[in-house]
């Protein structure tokens, strides 16, 4: 397939976005199937200011994860819900995956969905 020019593919997501890990294989047919470059934007979800101890809000996640497992099949590790003291911030995970896309844009998607998982 010849690349196209002056195309792209904007993925607006966060990698600690349940819905986002969902669409994960989705994604990533995409980005294997069509020769158009996928740009990830990141960030917005819990950052910093907004990140809240994982206690508060435990449950909201266990009840999203469970319906992104049964609409979507992805798998999640409840076993990361148990932890204590911890601190939903998802600002590490965005500042990575910018980095990464500073240093070798071509390999942004491949490293957001391995922070996903």
């Amino acid at each position: 397939m010849k690349p196209t020019p002056n195309l792209e593919i904007v993925y607006v997501a966060d990698p600690m976005c349940s819905w986002c890990w969902g669409f994960a294989p989705t994604i990533e047919e995409i980005d294997a199937s069509y020769d158009i470059p996928v740009r990830v934007v990141v960030g917005g979800l819990r950052p910093g200011n907004r990140a809240e101890p994982l206690d508060a809000i435990r449950g909201l996640l266990r009840h999203h994860w469970g319906q992104v497992a049964a609409a979507s099949g992805q798998p999640f590790d409840l076993e990361g819900l148990e932890r204590e003291g911890w601190v939903y911030d998802t600002m590490t995970a965005d500042t990575a995956v910018v980095t990464m896309r500073t240093m070798a844009p071509g390999e942004t998607l491949r490293f957001f969905t391995r922070i996903q998982r």
